[in-house]
């Protein structure tokens, strides 16, 4: 697994191994597409769904990619009464899990080296559901981002594989952990 992405290089990762399973036959979990409005002076882009969404052989998936170098990740853009497109995301996640869809952040953590610690790169399958504990503290403003304690709490370490017998390079391995 790579010690450092930006969310760029992360994104990309995990839509190629995504095109891998949809050329197995595995799952059809594609880029979301952008919402648009119209107006008068013409069309307006909303670019506010997740990542990306769609089925697996094991159910339904909507979820957004997040990289983070940082000891925590941030999650005051996602604040209610912000108007955001992050907030339009998190809505959107909220929506879908109502229906029993698999809404969660890909969250991968960057290498930390420190002077008293070390942090090991890794990646996380965190829960995005309105019922859930942590996002109800969110919403109550008790929580102002995610640390690393809180994926081992309550999300999933995703492997790092190369699909198949003659893969050649790692990728973040969604469908292991679902």
């Amino acid at each position: 697994m790579p010690t450092r992405l930006t969310g760029t290089e992360f994104e990309r990762l995990v839509d190629y191994r995504l095109s891998k399973y949809r050329d197995s036959g595995l799952a059809d979990v594609r880029r979301a597409g952008v919402q648009a409005i119209h107006t008068p002076d013409g069309w307006q882009v909303i670019p506010s769904r997740p990542d990306f969404e769609g089925p697996t052989i094991r159910g339904h998936v909507d979820f957004d990619c997040k990289v983070c170098s940082q000891a925590s990740f941030s999650l005051d853009k996602y604040r209610a009464g912000e108007k955001t497109n992050r907030r339009r995301q998190l809505k959107h996640l909220y929506e879908r899990a109502r229906y029993g869809v698999r809404c969660f952040f890909l969250l991968h953590w960057n290498e930390r080296r420190l002077e008293t610690k070390y942090e090991p790169a890794i990646t996380y399958m965190f829960p995005v559901h309105e019922e859930m504990d942590i996002w109800q503290k969110f919403e109550r403003a008790e929580v102002k981002s995610l640390k690393r304690s809180d994926c081992e709490e309550y999300g999933t370490i995703v492997p790092w594989t190369c699909f198949g017998a003659r893969g050649r390079r790692l990728e973040p391995d969604i469908l292991a952990v679902l």
